[in-house]
């Protein structure tokens, strides 16, 4: 099954970006696993270019 890339190259640099500045805030400050793993999960989904949540939406709603 081939994956077509729901995100656009903008929303996809955006969220590399913005998961590179959540992890480096966890390590600066007040460490947190969670806001670690978020960061983790945003630069795979900015890095591969699929979000997951269109695809969970469209499967709980599926007849």
């Amino acid at each position: 099954m081939a994956f077509s890339s729901s995100i656009t190259l903008v929303d996809r640099i955006n969220r590399v970006i913005l998961g590179s500045y959540i992890i480096l805030s966890a390590l600066i400050g007040i460490p947190s696993t969670i806001d670690a793993i978020v960061g983790v999960v945003v630069i795979a989904q900015g890095v591969m270019g699929l979000c997951g949540i269109p695809a969970l939406i469209s499967s709980k709603f599926k007849s």
